[in-house]
């Protein structure tokens, strides 16, 4: 390592640093292009051999000059560790391309204006790595806000008491696409992430994002997605006052969700298509699932629930929804809260009620491998069994969860002469014309 002292040389500067530091493992090209820094209310700027070439006291004129000084291609900006007040926005424009800002240890952007922190207004293979971006009382701004580029990655960023979402994804009618999020930490904000589109065609546009590791934690609002594409592996977090993750676009993918909502719903489908989420783990919420009118194909893989105040999962839509993979225990709530003219399907799933509240007000369209314990008794979305009577008539439990749709009942012997079925919500009933000693095997499917 080269160990560099400030020193000036060909510019003017705000005052005169201090430091001694090492700016990297080696010089240029292993040294970052610049390398910025805060000491005594400054702001300084150093190039990859060390000389001073900026500084100011105000760190947004400061950290702007270096992102329009860099290289147009290929080129690391490297933000010491320290408080640096943003009064306006950092801005990234459309000229840059493969450039890197990287945080120290402890950097941190107080935005101190009712915009945002960062504005990426252009520019392709950004990359936005370890920062802290923290909101201040009295500002309404954006930790960042994106309203074009793409290939952009944010990777190590936490927001903390933001007032407005610490993402702002803003296509109207430029392009934002590919974005790649990692390990993203939202702590007491107003949300995460919203997506989004200002004109009404979302449904056909694509906006493609690919995110890890996000963790949102005391924030009144999780993620808000308006454009398609979007893939999320790894969502931990609370929402306390509305909605964690709400969907109005098409393909968009969560996986290994662990959400708590007390006021909203976990999961609330507005519009799209194709939408799935897997291993989804849910408590403390109203709605654990809450699918609009407007909504198909929705598909939930894996869903784990407790401690619901509304229902399981609530449907408005008459298109095909597929659910599977559920257990959930339902005390004090009707789980499904169903469209009468629904088209969902329930499979390999468990609900556990202790009280005598019934799975649903609605049969789903379509039931396979569901069980019921309701209050200690476990019921079934299909079932079979043996009668074996004497004489002419018979009566067996089906322990179904309710009426059923379809009933199969084949006789073993021979001499019954003709026999009739009869169903209720409870039981089957066998009855003979001749009497005698007979075995009936039946099937019985709430919904076939």
């Amino acid at each position: 390592s080269v160990l560099l002292t400030v020193i000036g040389s060909y510019y003017a500067f705000a005052a005169t640093p201090t430091s001694t530091f090492t700016i990297s493992p080696g010089i240029y090209p292993g040294a970052p292009t610049y390398t910025i820094w805060t000491e005594g209310g400054y702001y300084f700027i150093k190039d990859s051999h060390g000389k001073i070439i900026y500084s100011g006291s105000d760190a947004p004129t400061v950290i702007n000059y270096a992102i329009s000084h860099v290289p147009v291609k290929r080129s690391v900006i490297y933000i010491k560790s320290g408080i640096y007040v943003l009064n306006s926005p950092i801005k990234i424009t459309s000229y840059r391309e493969d450039l890197r800002i990287v945080g120290g240890r402890d950097t941190w952007f107080n935005i101190t204006n009712n915009d945002c922190g960062i504005l990426i207004s252009g520019g392709s293979k950004i990359s936005i790595e370890g920062l802290n971006l923290r909101g201040i009382e009295g500002y309404s701004a954006y930790g960042i806000r994106v309203i074009e580029g793409t290939s952009l990655t944010f990777k190590d960023i936490v927001g903390y008491q933001l007032n407005n979402w610490m993402f702002l994804f803003n296509a109207s009618y430029k392009n934002v696409n590919y974005i790649f999020m990692e390990n993203i930490y939202c702590i007491e904000s107003y949300g995460c992430i919203k997506q989004m589109q200002d004109v009404d065609e979302h449904q056909y546009n694509s906006m493609s994002i690919l995110a890890t590791n996000v963790i949102v934690t005391h924030c009144d609002h999780g993620i808000y997605l308006e454009m398609n594409d979007a893939t999320f592996n790894g969502i931990v977090g609370e929402a306390d006052v509305g909605d964690f993750i709400q969907v109005n676009a098409s393909a968009c993918h969560f996986y290994n969700v662990n959400i708590e909502a007390s006021q909203g719903s976990t999961i609330h489908v507005l519009a799209g298509k194709h939408n799935l989420f897997a291993q989804v783990n849910v408590w403390n919420t109203k709605y654990a699932v809450n699918i609009e009118s407007g909504a198909k194909d929705v598909v939930i893989d894996g869903l784990t629930a407790e401690e619901i105040s509304g229902n399981i999962a609530k449907v408005s839509t008459t298109y095909p929804v597929y659910f599977s993979g559920f257990v959930c225990n339902t005390s004090g709530i009707t789980p499904l809260d169903l469209v009468s003219d629904n088209k969902v399907s329930l499979t390999d799933s468990y609900f556990v009620s202790q009280d005598s509240q019934n799975l649903y007000n609605n049969k789903p369209y379509r039931m396979h491998n569901v069980r019921f314990n309701k209050a200690g008794t476990v019921y079934y979305s299909e079932n079979c069994g043996t009668a074996s009577f004497s004489g002419t008539t018979t009566s067996v439990s089906h322990h179904l969860i309710g009426t059923p749709k379809i009933v199969v009942v084949t006789p073993r012997d021979l001499g019954y002469g003709e026999f009739e079925v009869t169903t209720t919500s409870t039981s089957i009933t066998i009855t003979v014309n001749n009497s005698g000693n007979y075995d009936f095997y039946w099937y019985a499917s709430v919904t076939g």
